[in-house]
């Protein structure tokens, strides 16, 4: 059986849109999330 190997692009789609969707569930903005992880909104 052949395994699929995930490019950098698709690793970082895919953790975009659990982030997106965990955000969503707890109800926390783009600049609470950002001020939580000591990040920019725009990362």
């Amino acid at each position: 059986m052949a395994t699929q190997q995930i490019t950098g692009e698709q690793l970082r789609r895919l953790f975009g849109l659990k982030l997106k969707q965990i955000r969503r569930e707890r109800k926390l903005s783009l600049k609470e999330v950002a001020e939580k992880t000591d990040l920019s909104i725009s990362y």
